[in-house]
């Protein structure tokens, strides 16, 4: 059974390990940990996790919590040690799903937790598509993985060949591929990322897919073999 995805944002070093373990203990994945604002924005969208827990009063001369929480899409919970009525006030304006208090209590983090993610599953009226979310300058690009059919490294630059055409992005394929779930996507050679969902055809030193031939170099031979179940 997949795990619930939660990404954490917290600048104290010592509460982000204790609510990393907490969460782990709970049974979720922890799929980023910052206490950088704009870290955790970029960050948030790239991921796309399925909660947030937030702090509230992240030492930013520029954002804190209810700042990030008005920019996001995603479900969050706040944590906060000012339970004063101007932070409450602050926070109502935004559409934060629960409240824990500092010091954190693991029972009651749980049990927000739980209780948040039952009610984002009860309220998603149809599941989003998957898609890989990429910023090239200042513009997110998003792709839906099943649009995808190979990406080629060209450097500091990736070339993402779909179905309908190709887009070139200014991205090492080392950082695209911790963005790509496994289970879909396998790397047949150093410059190549490939769609599973789309081989036609596997020998010794190519893959085919789509009519498009991709080379599968001695070092990723094992590998992919393995991966795809051939002798």
């Amino acid at each position: 059974m997949k795990k619930e995805r939660i990404f954490i944002v917290e600048d104290d070093v010592i509460a982000q390990e204790v609510l990393k373990d907490f969460i782990e203990e709970f049974g979720y994945e922890v799929v980023g940990v910052t206490g950088d604002p704009q870290v955790a924005l970029s960050a948030i969208e790239l991921k796309r996790p399925d909660l947030v827990v937030l702090d509230i009063n992240l030492r930013s001369a520029k954002l804190n919590g209810i700042d990030i929480a008005s920019k996001i899409d995603v479900p969050f919970i706040y944590l906060t040690a000012n339970s004063d009525k101007f932070t409450l006030k602050e926070a109502a304006q935004t559409a934060y799903v629960d409240f824990v208090l500092k010091p954190i209590d693991s029972e009651r983090l749980k049990v927000a937790i739980s209780l948040a993610l039952q009610k984002q599953s009860a309220t998603v009226e149809e599941p989003k598509e998957a898609c890989l979310v990429l910023k090239n300058s200042n513009t997110l690009i998003r792709t839906p993985y099943k649009q995808i059919l190979f990406i080629k490294s060209l450097g500091n630059y990736i070339e993402v060949h779909e179905k309908m055409g190709r887009k070139l992005i200014r991205k090492t394929l080392k950082e695209v591929e911790e963005l790509l779930p496994e289970e879909h996507f396998l790397k047949t050679h150093r410059s190549y990322v490939v769609n599973k969902e789309y081989i036609e055809k596997v020998s010794a030193s190519s893959i085919v897919l789509s009519g498009v031939k991709i080379p599968v170099s001695r070092s990723y031979k094992d590998m992919v073999r393995q991966a795809l179940d051939v002798a």
